[in-house]
C-alpha cells in the first residue's frame, strides 16, 4: 500500500531534525506495524495518509520530549489531535489537562503526536511552536550519564557502568525479588525459553 506522512507532521519532524541533527532516532515511528493494523490507530494509513508520528526522547542531543509536549500543548495549535508522553495523554477534545494513559506502550521513550484527518489541518505545512527556542545543543554540557537503550551504538563504557550498578543492586535485593525476576525473564527470552521467571530444569540447563 502506498502511503505518506501528513505534511504537518513532516514539518514537525524536519524542524526537530534541523534543530538537533545528532539526535537518536531509535524510537521514531510513522506507519504502524501489524499490531497497529489490527486496531484503530492514527499510525494506520487512512486514504493513504498516516496521521501520527513518534519522535525519540533524546535530551542529551537536544530533544526533550517532556519540553516538546508542553510546548505543543501550550501552543493552542488546531492541528493537534492528541499527544501521548510518559504515561500521560493530552486530548483537547476531552480535557484541557493531561490525563493518565494506560495503554500497553507507556510512551516513555518517544512522544506521540497525532493530527486530525481533515486535510486542511493535517496537511497544513506551517512551522510548529515546539519549543526549539529552548534547545541549545551547542551550549549543552556533556552528560556523563547518557540515556541508554537497546540499539544505541558507541556507548560501551556507559553500558558497562550501568551493568555494574545493576549487578550491585541485584546483590542487594533480598531473596528472589523483582530485579531477579526481570533478569531471569530477559535471560529466558534470549535463550528462546518461555519467559515465565521461574528457574526450572530448562533454564538451569541454559545457565
Amino acid at each position: 500500500m502506498t502511503w505518506r506522512l501528513a505534511k504537518s507532521l513532516e514539518t514537525l519532524r524536519r524542524q526537530i531534525n534541523e534543530a538537533a541533527p545528532g539526535r537518536v532516532k531509535t524510537s521514531d515511528g510513522t506507519i504502524g506495524d501489524a499490531a497497529h493494523a489490527s486496531r484503530t490507530s492514527d499510525h494506520n494509513a487512512v486514504d493513504g495518509v498516516v496521521h501520527a508520528i513518534d519522535i525519540t526522547h533524546d535530551p542529551v542531543h537536544g530533544v526533550d520530549c517532556g519540553a516538546i509536549a508542553e510546548a505543543l500543548k501550550s501552543s493552542g495549535d488546531p492541528r493537534l489531535k492528541y499527544i501521548i508522553w510518559n504515561r500521560r495523554i493530552w486530548n483537547p477534545a476531552e480535557s484541557p489537562a493531561w490525563s493518565a494513559y494506560d495503554g500497553k506502550n507507556p510512551h516513555n521513550k518517544h512522544i506521540h503526536v497525532s493530527v486530525p484527518r481533515a486535510r486542511t489541518l493535517c496537511d497544513d505545512p506551517r512551522p510548529w511552536a515546539w519549543g526549539a527556542a529552548k534547545v541549545n545543543t551547542a551550549a549543552a554540557p556533556a552528560d556523563p550519564r547518557p540515556m541508554l537503550m537497546q540499539g544505541i551504538a558507541g556507548q560501551g563504557p556507559h553500558i558497562a557502568r550501568a551493568k555494574e550498578a545493576l549487578i550491585a543492586a541485584l546483590k542487594g535485593e533480598a531473596g528472589f525479588g523483582p530485579l531477579m525476576d526481570g533478569l531471569v525473564r530477559g535471560f529466558q527470552r534470549q535463550q528462546g525459553l518461555d519467559p515465565d521467571g521461574k528457574i526450572g530444569a530448562y533454564t538451569w540447563e541454559k545457565l
